[in-house]
This record gives C-alpha cells, sequence and structure tokens, in this order.
C-alpha cells in the first residue's frame, strides 16, 4: 500500500500545487496562483523553495533533472 505524504505548508499558504515532474524520488512541485517552484522529498520531507525567475508577464515550462557530476539537481 503506497504511503500518503503531506506537503510541509508552503510560503504562500496555498493548497494548489501542481507536481511539474520527478526524478530520483524528488518532486518538482509549483503553486497554482504563483511562479513559486519547490524541490520536496517525500521521505526527508525537506522542501526547497527555489529561485523565483526573472520573466515577468510571460508563459515558460518548468523542467528539472539530477545531474551526476555536480551530484544536484536542476
Amino acid at each position: 500500500m503506497p504511503v500518503l505524504r503531506r506537503v510541509p505548508l508552503v510560503e504562500s499558504g496555498s493548497d494548489s500545487l501542481i507536481v511539474e515532474g520527478s526524478d530520483n524520488g524528488i518532486l518538482c512541485l509549483s503553486e497554482f496562483r504563483t511562479s513559486i517552484v519547490y524541490l520536496w522529498n517525500p521521505t526527508t520531507m525537506e522542501l526547497k523553495k527555489l529561485p523565483s525567475p526573472n520573466c515577468p508577464n510571460t508563459q515558460f515550462r518548468f523542467g528539472f533533472g539530477y545531474d551526476s557530476l555536480t551530484n544536484d539537481f536542476k
């Protein structure tokens, strides 16, 4: 049976998060009404807010992946 995890409270208090993608167990989440993006590790419950993109009034898509050379998600 899958384990359900509740995402820690995000900065804006929004309850409308979209799963943009996942890689190596890390989920990329975005808030429905803002451009705030998070990386969330449901195993450790760590939530990291990413820097906001500097492109006002434009539409964009999210994507991320794991870089094994730097041992980091990008």
